[in-house]
């Protein structure tokens, strides 16, 4: 039985995620595939999620050195001469 499209966008999320039961998920992919409009909602979600995952990648630390001398510059712009 074909699902409609307000179902379909309510269990996006866990089909996307791989979360969803058998039975939804054979509801959920059939209408995916004949429905225009939520596979767009689809294809945007999946989207979503990748250009997060992207943002939560971890970026390479700072070598220490460059952190001192950004610390030394601050202080000293700051007037304060205090050892670091």
């Amino acid at each position: 039985m074909p699902s409609s499209c307000e179902e379909t966008r309510e269990l996006l999320s866990d089909y996307v995620e791989g979360e969803l039961e058998e039975r939804p998920r054979r509801r959920v992919a059939p209408h995916l595939r004949m429905c225009r409009r939520c596979r767009t909602v689809w294809h945007a979600l999946i989207a979503t999620i990748n250009g997060l995952g992207a943002l939560a990648a971890p970026e390479a630390s700072l070598q220490p050195a460059f952190a001192d001398s950004v610390v030394a510059r601050i202080r000293a712009e700051a007037g304060d001469r205090s050892p670091p």
